[in-house]
Parts: structure tokens; C-alpha cells; sequence
């Protein structure tokens, strides 16, 4: 059985893959698929995930694990072939990286504790990334549909300046659980998608359909300044007229946007070894479905064509 994480990023599909995987279970079974929510009797298994990641007492995560552990073991009896962890807080929170003005700075700990939790058996990490600009603008805006102030100055130089980028990301948690393989994906439209990014995490084309994201624009300026008002804000605090809101200045986006490039061209030359970059031409190449039903002689896993 494959015990695979997908890690977000915020916003680039984590969340869909892990509704599409409780709302359309049914379609998924016949391929051996689950998500670990499928797997827990009860909501004890939430909070052990949450004791795992977030509690100081050492007793506490200790049990956590133990509960953990068990669903691991039990899952193969039920038909699962892939459990499924989605959940773009195990490597922080939005919250965080706001208020830290950093990139998951937690992250390498966070993976590493749930790792431990599944007794260092994680088969492969998925984690999506963006251009940093757009990443920023869309946490921001996130908060300012939450009702919190908009981002002062400061904040924005604070962003623009962080030391951390995708690179130092990609490093904490492969070095954090070093027996797992870590494929990074370049996020579009298409890879965002529930379907294609299971896809992508276990070799073979899945039947399309599944949860779909909102078309609505997260950054509509327009409606950010509607918002900004029923939370008695002043809306003029946003820029005037149409469009999407662009809180970055030129000489940021661009500092943004070359850090951006650096991180590319480093996951394109190998990553050191740490990781797999895919584009979103490598669904092309999964022509055929992942094979129905469990073949115990079958090698090759979930990905091998029919």
C-alpha cells in the first residue's frame, strides 16, 4: 500500500483532492484510492493528527501516533492500495505565514512529526508551487475576506524580502522525511484539479470529474472593497476602478518574480537530488487509467495501464 501526503501549497488544490476524496469516494474505490478520512471511525483520528502537529505534551503526541499507526494497519484490509493524506495545513497555516511574513518556516517539523506518526512509511510527497507574487496576493486576500486589515506597507517589504523561498521549502521536508519521494508540481488550472493531481501523485489517469474549484476571481477588486465595507473598513484603503488587486509594487513583483525563476531553474537542473519537478505536460503522458481491482502478483502499482 502506498502511503502518500499531498502538502498544498495553500490554494493550489490540496483542499479540492481531500473533498473529492470524501464527496466521490465511491468513484475512486474500484482503484484502491481512500483518503484517511475514510479510514477513521471517528473524529478521534482528526484530533490525533492535530495533537501531532500542534501539542507541546510529548504523552499526547505519543498516543496520537499510536491511533495513527492502527488506522495504517487496518487500511489494507479494507481494498486500499493508496491512502490518501491531503491537507494543505500539515506544513503550516496561512495564518502563520502571514503573521511571519515567511514561507512555512515550520515546515521541515511539521511534515517530520506526521511522518514519525506513520512510522516513517510516507511512500511520496506532493507539493504544488506558484509564482511567489500570486501566492502572497491570494493569502492576502484570504485575510481580507476573513475581515483582517489590509497589508500595511511594511507587511508587503516584510514578504518581498523574506529570505525563504520555495527552494529552502522543497529542502525542510525532503531533508525532514528523507525515505519518501518528493515530486514538486508547477501549479496551472489544470493540476489544481482533484483528478489530475491524484493523477500526477500516483501515475495513472483517473475518470474525470470529482470536485470542482470555484471560478469566482479570489482578488476582484470590486469585491474585495464590498467586503472590506460590511466589515466597517474603509474600502478606499484598495485602489479605484476594475480588475484584480495587485498589492505588490513593480520593483517587488520583480524581486518576487526572480526569486521565482531561481527556484525553477534549480528544480529543473535535479534539486540536488531532493526532489522530481513535473510540469503539467506529464499528464499528456498518462495515457492510460490507473487498473481497476487489486492484483496481488501486480508489480508495478497503481499507475500500470490496463
Amino acid at each position: 500500500m502506498e502511503l502518500v501526503i499531498c502538502l498544498g501549497a495553500h490554494g493550489l488544490g490540496a483542499d479540492l483532492l481531500a473533498d473529492d476524496l470524501i464527496c466521490n469516494a465511491k468513484d475512486l474505490e474500484p482503484y484502491g484510492v481512500q483518503s484517511w478520512r475514510q479510514q477513521a471511525v471517528s473524529d478521534t483520528t482528526a484530533e490525533a493528527f492535530a495533537a501531532i502537529l500542534n501539542s507541546s505534551d510529548a504523552a499526547k503526541r505519543k498516543g496520537a501516533e499510536a491511533r495513527v499507526q492502527l488506522l495504517i494497519e487496518q487500511a489494507p484490509s479494507t481494498g486500499c492500495r493508496a491512502l490518501v493524506f491531503s491537507d494543505e495545513n500539515v506544513i503550516g497555516t496561512r495564518r502563520d505565514n502571514i503573521t511571519e511574513a515567511d514561507l512555512y518556516p515550520s515546515a521541515g517539523e511539521r511534515i517530520g512529526r506526521i511522518s514519525r506518526a506513520m512510522g516513517g512509511q510516507v511512500s511520496k510527497l506532493v507539493l504544488s508551487i506558484e509564482p511567489l507574487e500570486i501566492y502572497w496576493t491570494r493569502l492576502l486576500t484570504q485575510q481580507l475576506r476573513l475581515g483582517k486589515p489590509v497589508a500595511t506597507a511594511r507587511k508587503l517589504d516584510m514578504l518581498t524580502n523574506s529570505s525563504r523561498s520555495w527552494r529552502d521549502l522543497v529542502q525542510d521536508v525532503s531533508r525532514a522525511v528523507p525515505e519518501a519521494e518528493l515530486r514538486v508540481l508547477a501549479h496551472s488550472e489544470r493540476t489544481a484539479l482533484p483528478r489530475n493531481l491524484l493523477s500526477l501523485a500516483l501515475d495513472g489517469r483517473f475518470p474525470e470529474g470529482g470536485t470542482q474549484p470555484d471560478p469566482k476571481p479570489e482578488w476582484d477588486l470590486i469585491q474585495l472593497r464590498t467586503i472590506l465595507e460590511a466589515f466597517g473598513q474603509d474600502p478606499r484603503q484598495l485602489p479605484q476602478g476594475k480588475g484584480f488587486w495587485k498589492p505588490f509594487s513593480v520593483a517587488q513583483s520583480n524581486t518576487l518574480q526572480e526569486r521565482y525563476n531561481d527556484d525553477l531553474f534549480w528544480l529543473t537542473a535535479g534539486a540536488d537530488g531532493m526532489a522530481t519537478f513535473i510540469k503539467e505536460d506529464r499528464l499528456e503522458a498518462l495515457t492510460s487509467e490507473v487498473t481497476r481491482g487489486q492484483d496481488n502478483d501486480q508489480k508495478n502499482g497503481l499507475g500500470q495501464a490496463r
